[in-house]
């Protein structure tokens, strides 16, 4: 995966995907599915590009479509004191 041009990590491949065998029967690949957890706080606010390059047995190289997103990370707020509620 990448994110603005730069590797960030490895997609987890083998997710269910029966749309796509049902789309695709002669692939025989229910599990052409994968995810990625992505920790936003690591990025600035504002927009960033999202790639998924595969590489396929034969090492063939392969990048999907490039998505734009925007992230927006809301700052921690500060714990408040807990409240005593003045009749218990």
């Amino acid at each position: 995966m990448l994110i603005d041009g730069n590797v960030v990590g490895n997609v987890a491949y083998g997710d269910s995907r029966t749309d796509v065998k049902n789309a695709y029967p002669e692939y025989n690949n229910g599990n052409s599915g994968y995810h990625y957890y992505l920790d936003t706080t690591k990025l600035t606010n504002g927009t960033h590009t999202i790639v998924i390059r595969e590489v396929g047995n034969n090492g063939k190289e392969n990048s999907l479509q490039v998505r734009t997103v925007n992230v927006l990370n809301m700052k921690k707020s500060k714990k408040s004191a807990p409240r005593i509620c003045p009749w218990s």
